[in-house]
């Protein structure tokens, strides 16, 4: 023992799996904690427990996000798997999740988990009026069925003044639904979104790195995989996979949120718009039907494709462009967050509601209030201080008036 610190003993088997499930190498661990390499490969193959200094062990828990309680359990649990992977990547970069995305697929578990328990505690139901189709169904005709299902015209979507407002009104629909709605920063190339219904209540994840309109059509298109209860990750290219069942799933999917959010018939009404793309000015109407609709470029794109607007080459072309607008985008975007972080960031509170969504929130609010769970508790599940939980309590009774 030196100073304040002491070795532990840990589990090889436990070590393993805390190291390897979150996304760190063993010897990018060896250099956070600044330790030879040549240790971190005894703690995979010499004995069946490993000693660490706790200040070691500290350092790695936050590193990966874990409790420090985990490292001290006597064998790995068994944890729910991960979403299928529908991602098509590069042919140079290795088909695994990022750091990241593994952190906010258990941070997206962790909540599901915390809001069945919640629900059926406040004697609710954890499902949600969902119904189920096949990729039989005709997805445009599905669209169509759940477009009346939802209660909101497409006046009233046109109205929106942005797609921020366009957003909310849509993550509120999906709420309602017993969805719970959440935003988390990942890699663009790793996934859009993804969702996890092979519990309750069903989870959709919207990737907060993508622009406000991609993570539109991400909601619909992740919606698509809940209604055929498929729960995985895609990204940008999912539906030009090489894997036959992969692209008519996902193409299924990209049909239905188009139909949902753009129905044919109301495209076939923007006359003036069609004619532009008709004779050739396909980048400005795909452009126009983004912002009148609140729809990703890329989605508007994809269902002037769908309902033969554009031949495949034209697609082919604006989609190259597309991309480089993303690429532009999403590299501004960072340096603006960069910004912004430097500067503090977001409130908590407000960071809050934008990750966990009002249904969430809410939960935990109104079971702390009732003395279903504590304080600390409800602090813990938000990710908030004591003044965040406060003012959230306002935001939630502020937003319940209007």
């Amino acid at each position: 023992m030196t100073g304040n610190t002491f070795n532990v003993k840990i589990k090889k088997s436990v070590f393993a799996w805390l190291i390897e499930s979150s996304g760190w190498s063993y010897n990018e661990i060896a250099n956070k904690i600044g330790i030879s390499e040549r240790i971190v490969s005894d703690w995979k193959s010499g004995k069946e427990e490993i000693e660490i200094p706790i200040n070691k062990v500290e350092i790695i828990s936050n590193t990966i996000k874990r409790p420090l309680a985990a490292f001290f359990i006597s064998s790995p649990p068994k944890e729910p798997e991960l979403p299928k992977d529908f991602r098509k990547l590069p042919s140079n970069q290795v088909s695994s999740y990022s750091k990241e995305t593994l952190l906010s697929i258990r941070k997206a578990r962790r909540l599901q988990k915390i809001g069945n328990k919640l629900l059926r505690t406040l004697d609710r139901p954890a499902s949600g009026d969902i119904n189920q189709y096949s990729l039989s169904d005709n997805p445009e005709q599905v669209a169509i069925l759940e477009r009346g299902l939802s209660g909101i015209s497409i006046k009233e979507q046109i109205s929106w003044k942005d797609e921020r407002v366009a957003l909310s009104r849509w993550r509120n629909w999906a709420e309602s639904k017993n969805i719970l709605v959440f935003q988390m920063k990942m890699p663009m190339e790793d996934g859009r979104g993804f969702t996890l219904s092979d519990d309750l209540p069903y989870v959709i994840v919207l990737n907060h790195s993508d622009s406000i309109r991609g993570r539109l059509f991400s909601l619909f298109h992740e919606y698509a995989h809940i209604l055929l209860k498929e729960p995985v990750i895609c990204n940008f290219e999912s539906n030009t996979s090489s894997n036959a069942n992969i692209r008519k799933i996902e193409n299924w999917c990209d049909r239905f949120a188009g139909a949902f959010i753009l129905p044919k018939a109301e495209l076939a009404n923007e006359i003036g718009v069609l004619e532009k793309i008709k004779s050739g000015v396909i980048s400005e109407g795909a452009k126009e039907i983004s912002r009148r609709y609140k729809i990703s470029e890329q989605g508007a794109l994809v269902r002037l494709r769908n309902l033969n607007y554009i031949n495949i080459e034209q697609y082919g072309r604006e989609y190259l462009r597309i991309v480089k607008e993303i690429e532009d985008y999403l590299k501004k975007k960072k340096e603006e967050e960069s910004e912004k972080e430097r500067g503090g960031g977001l409130p908590g509170d407000k960071r809050c509601y934008v990750e966990k969504g009002e249904k969430f929130v809410s939960l935990v609010l109104e079971s702390s209030n009732k003395g279903i769970i504590s304080e600390p508790d409800a602090m813990d599940y938000l990710d908030i201080k004591v003044k965040n939980l406060v003012v959230s309590q306002d935001r939630l009774r502020s937003h319940r008036q209007q």
